[in-house]
């Protein structure tokens, strides 16, 4: 769902958003807020997570994070907080512009970067890399990594029958009412196909949006992923909120997978792992030897 955990479509945004708020700092910065999840992981995997003052409220990783004071949620950043910690750059998803603009016009060096797809996301390890002024040379390595995790990904899964697939992103809890999946235009859309599926929303027109139970079953997906409410603990619980669609040959032959990890739905430097993983619940490593 774009930077960790967005609960909203951003088909509005387009990557030329990029340099929205702000050219590259001509200093290095030394006092960094991060507005995503996506963008605190990846601030902290370039090596400049020393430079981190304030997160957002959902940033959760690596552990370090959990520390750092809170500055506001994805929807809603506080726009007053941030502006009190004196930072020297803030980084914001790009479907952030509004927070971007208030924050550039109070003399802030605010960048908003798009994260929209893998375009976007490998984009992204770029300009923050360049942002944080001499963090380059460890951007490009981690972008080579994560390159060769999507290309090995893809190359075993070439030959394999693409699984119709459906990734869910949000629900209340306890039912499947207001169920909101990955569509076309998202990372998550795409990360499916790499896997060996077939996106069974891919016809739709926004890249998150709400659907129907008679969508679903009439669309008979072979796999349900399900990344709402990342919780290792309830994932029992969570799946069996898909009994009410026996009708559905995912659920009714045991293919619905909770993906209790935030790195699914937090596009940046752990993708690889989480394409892999993808991969394996799609086609399992010891049917696909056969």
């Amino acid at each position: 769902m774009g930077s960790g955990c967005r609960r909203q479509d951003a088909s509005r945004v387009s990557a030329a958003s990029a340099p929205l708020a702000g050219s590259v700092n001509q200093k290095i910065p030394h006092r960094v807020i991060t507005l995503t999840p996506s963008l605190s992981e990846l601030v902290f995997a370039l090596g400049a997570g020393d430079r981190v003052v304030a997160v957002s409220d959902y940033c959760d990783y690596p552990e370090a994070v959990k520390a750092l004071p809170r500055v506001g949620s994805f929807l809603s950043p506080a726009i007053e907080r941030i502006l009190s910690l004196q930072p020297d750059l803030v980084l914001l998803d790009g479907v952030q512009g509004d927070a971007a603009t208030m924050l550039k016009q109070a003399g802030t060096h605010a960048v908003a970067v798009p994260m929209q797809d893998l375009a976007q996301v490998r984009s992204a390890f770029t300009i923050v890399g360049a942002q944080l002024g001499d963090r380059q040379a460890r951007a490009a390595e981690l972008l080579g990594e994560l390159d060769r995790h999507l290309a090995a990904v893809s190359a075993r899964t070439a030959s394999q029958p693409k699984r119709k697939t459906l990734f869910a992103v949000d629900r209340q809890i306890g039912s499947l009412r207001g169920l909101v999946v990955a569509g076309p235009g998202s990372y998550l859309d795409e990360l499916v196909r790499l896997a060996g599926g077939q996106n069974v929303f891919s016809d739709m027109a926004p890249r998150y949006a709400k659907v129907a139970l008679e969508a679903i079953e009439e669309r008979q997906p072979d796999v349900i992923l399900d990344a709402v409410h990342t919780d290792p603990e309830n994932a029992a619980a969570r799946r069996a909120d898909w009994n009410e669609l026996r009708s559905v040959a995912a659920v009714r032959n045991g293919r619905v997978y909770v993906l209790a990890d935030r790195m699914f739905v937090t596009p940046g430097p752990r993708l690889g792992e989480a394409l892999r993983q993808l991969a394996d619940l799609l086609h399992p490593p010891a049917l696909t030897a056969r």
